[in-house]
């Protein structure tokens, strides 16, 4: 998980405080990110919103509750306005997004469409004002996150969270938000950019998607003036992942000859035995 957010909850949250603060992770998937907020102990409550209804499945069954924080998954999108709207998506169910997919993305499998519930940040926070304080809002919709963060506007400016968004660099999907429109909204907001994290590029070496981490400017984080390089680690992990895929790719292409080869060998041997003899 995100090392860099990691440091900056321990930094800006008081564990004190853990059972009035609650964290919300919009775009749960499979609940990996609700795991990791759970775990660090800093929150009473963690909301897991998820709209695709077999991640949805996947996540209650992967981060239940526990004594010290309470986990509460909810089968719905955010957006910047509430109603029903198709959910779009592939086989690989951690790209599924309420936009449609752009048509240079690499599909995998079938597009399945699910008509799902989309509510706005505002309306639930305003129908669940118990809560408490929202400390952490990490936001992962498949270029979808600008609206989440117009629908939810006044709840970050009220509680000012610490947020992860993602920043999308290449065509993924139709309409999808940049990260210099991500950041204006932000900015708007009074909020600065923190850091950068979880990198990926293509093959080519151009950047295709990260995670972004903003902080409300009033929050007021020391700065050490020494410094990691850590493109280098990207780097060198990008190479290791694209040789794998490669390797994988040839096996798979190796095997598949090595099985054709047995199959001519025994057809040829079968033709060359000699006739049994009449008695």
């Amino acid at each position: 998980m995100n090392p860099s957010l990691s440091k900056l909850l321990q930094l800006a949250c008081n564990t004190d405080n853990a059972k009035s603060c609650f964290a919300i992770d919009v775009g749960a998937h499979h609940g990996e990110f609700s795991k990791f907020l759970m775990q660090t102990g800093l929150f009473g409550k963690v909301l897991a919103f998820e709209p695709n209804l077999e991640s949805y499945l996947a996540t209650q069954s992967a981060v239940p509750s526990q004594d010290n924080c309470v986990v509460e998954v909810i089968n719905s999108a955010l957006s910047s306005a509430s109603g029903m709207l198709d959910l779009h998506c592939d086989a690989d169910t951690a790209t599924a997004s309420l936009l449609q997919y752009d048509s240079s993305y690499l599909i995998s499998g079938k597009i399945k469409r699910h008509t799902v519930s989309v509510l706005t940040l505002d309306e639930y926070l305003g129908a669940n004002s118990d809560l408490g304080r929202l400390q952490c809002l990490k936001i992962d919709t498949q270029g979808n996150d600008l609206s989440v963060i117009k629908g939810g506007e006044c709840a970050i400016s009220v509680h000012r969270p610490i947020i992860q968004t993602e920043f999308i660099y290449i065509p993924l999907y139709e309409g999808q938000c940049s990260p210099a429109e991500l950041t204006e909204a932000l900015v708007h907001l009074d909020y600065k950019m923190y850091s950068l994290n979880n990198l990926h590029v293509t093959p080519e070496g151009r950047l295709a998607f990260c995670d972004a981490v903003f902080i409300p400017k009033e929050l007021d984080i020391p700065v050490t003036q020494k410094f990691i390089c850590i493109d280098d680690q990207i780097s060198y992990q990008t190479q290791i992942n694209i040789l794998t895929e490669i390797c994988e790719d040839r096996l798979n292409v190796i095997n598949v000859l090595d099985a054709e080869v047995q199959r001519l060998n025994k057809i040829l041997n079968g033709s060359h035995k000699p006739n049994s003899e009449k008695v």
